[in-house]
């Protein structure tokens, strides 16, 4: 297969090997159904929703404003625990016929005779009801559908037009079960496995690579049983990744596995930062650029993500960085600084603290649960109250909380936790770097135990350095594209997964998007254990 991405994101995880993809072996084509999801019905996230309402009118929609926030699951917005509630559905009827009368004739969405075509144009109805039906159902309509349909069209087109027709035909289509929810039910089954229909495996394939409704191409090779193989399967999914909407996908898993879609929500202390309202989008819009840069790049290696050693700072920042502005989209080197990757970034720092100081506590715990994966109980679930150390302008933060050490009941917990969060000190509640608290020089010091290692640390820079290479955090964001995809806590087939990919060429381990094509090969994705 020809290479049409940029070199390193095609060639770094294999795809431009001399081998022809007939010649490469299925991935894990032997998964037991102990070790596969369970069939789902999965309503889509908002985002997921914008998608396929822009796909319905042939304009760019964000239902975001409309629509209640998404139910989450490890803060991942693909998650099995959304539903339609009435609060929700009554938003969504409202959403749906402001997106529907954006509908123009013209539009890209529609047929052709639909720019000209008379309120009783039968012909043009048929081809319009059929489009608009395959589009949104993600599968082609049957005769029941088809007739319910027409029948929509013909009440909103008497004693009106054939774009009033239209209009209403999509209101229904984006109200319709259909749109808003992913079957992974399984259509045949292989002694304890289902396994995926065609639709269903383009429709799961489009929206975890592309984040939007199947395209034409991939219609097309359900429709021929080509998604049943891995290795098709993989072949339409480098496909998918050269449109540069898949950014935006990548973009919001690593945000919400790093947690950082909270910032937008949160406030700070005006002693600490009276503009951070206006800063809040920078932070983000920084974080995001530099994971678009890293998806192109080099498809999300986690090297280039926690220690690149560079950034792309929106001028906002300059000031709260300490650095000169730069233009725009221009890398930056802020390794002097202490900044080496996304956990240096402001987004990140300021998430994980207080209003009017730093949290070690929040930033070890970030690191050790969301990087590393490792469960940490609840104080509560040891009996334990949770006080936090009162405040003293007199003694720095670490010194406050070192007070975790000295109580034995805490202190088991405490010891990782501090060890890894204490190495962001020398960062403030919004980000900003500093040398010195209360009058006093911050300590920065910590350690953390990383791949059977007890590794002594001499501050969070260090830090990423040791976790972008380690293999603990190649394995947890291996567990974290299960969950990204399956929208639930899946232990059996993260395992699985995670062992799979031990045997992945390191290019491909180590990167978000080789995760990503290693899942879709594999039996994870394409079957699913029988009830």
């Amino acid at each position: 297969m020809r290479c049409t991405l940029p070199l390193l994101l095609c060639c770094s995880l294999a795809a431009c090997s001399t081998s022809t993809p007939d010649e490469q072996p299925e991935a894990h084509a032997s998964t037991s159904a102990s070790q596969l999801l369970a069939p789902s019905l999965r309503r889509l996230s908002v985002a997921e929703l914008s998608a396929a309402a822009s796909s319905l009118v042939g304009t760019d929609v964000d239902l975001a404003s409309a629509l209640p926030a998404d139910a989450r699951q490890h803060d991942f917005s693909r998650s099995l625990t959304q539903s339609v509630d009435s609060l929700t559905l009554k938003q969504l009827v409202a959403a749906t016929r402001d997106v529907a009368e954006r509908l123009e004739p013209t539009s890209p969405t529609l047929p052709a005779c639909a720019r000209d075509a008379l309120a009783d144009d039968q012909a043009c109805q048929a081809q319009l009801i059929t489009s608009l039906a395959t589009e949104a159902f993600r599968r082609a309509p049957n005769e029941g559908e088809l007739s319910s349909l027409r029948a929509i069209f013909e009440t909103g087109a008497a004693g009106a037009s054939f774009r009033d027709g239209a209009v209403l035909v999509v209101r229904a289509l984006l109200g319709s079960p259909e749109l808003l929810y992913e079957t992974a039910l399984g259509s045949s089954t292989v002694g304890a496995r289902l396994s995926l229909g065609d639709d269903e495996l383009a429709s799961q394939l489009s929206w975890l690579i592309g984040g939007a409704p199947p395209d034409a191409e991939l219609r097309r090779a359900a429709s021929e049983g080509e998604l049943h193989s891995g290795r098709e399967r993989r072949r339409q999914a480098l496909r998918l990744l050269q449109n540069p909407a898949a950014r935006s996908l990548y973009r919001r898993f690593v945000e919400e596995w790093l947690g950082l879609t909270r910032l937008r929500s949160l406030a700070k202390a005006s002693s600490v930062a009276p503009d951070f309202a206006e800063l809040r989008e920078p932070m983000l819009h920084e974080t995001e650029t530099v994971i678009d840069d890293a998806f192109v790049s080099t498809g999300g290696a986690l090297q280039q993500l926690f220690a690149g050693s560079y950034s792309i700072v929106p001028s906002e920042l300059s000031n709260l960085y300490g650095i000169a502005a730069t233009g725009a989209e221009q890398r930056v080197s802020l390794g002097k600084l202490g900044r080496v990757g996304l956990l240096q970034q402001a987004s990140f720092l300021a998430t994980f603290a207080h209003e009017d100081e730093s949290a070690p506590v929040l930033r070890g715990k970030a690191v050790l649960e969301r990087l590393l994966c490792r469960q940490l109980p609840k104080p509560g679930e040891l009996g334990i109250e949770l006080v936090l150390p009162p405040p003293n302008p007199a003694a720095t933060t670490r010194e406050r909380f070192a007070l975790h050490a000295r109580e034995p009941r805490c202190a088991a917990c405490h010891d990782p936790l501090d060890g890894v969060g204490f190495t962001f000190e020398n960062f403030d509640a919004v980000g900003r770097l500093r040398s010195s608290e209360a009058g006093k020089p911050v300590d920065t010091t910590g350690h953390l135990l990383l791949d059977g290692q007890d590794l002594p640390l001499r501050d969070s820079a260090e830090l990423s350095l040791a976790l972008a290479g380690s293999q603990e955090l190649a394995e947890c964001a291996a567990r974290q594209v299960v969950r990204f995809a399956a929208g639930l806590d899946a232990t059996a087939v993260e395992d699985d997964f995670v062992r799979a990919t031990r045997s992945l060429a390191e290019p491909e381990r180590d990167s978000i998007i080789g995760l990503f094509l290693a899942f879709v090969e594999g039996d994870w994705f394409a079957w699913r254990a029988r009830p």
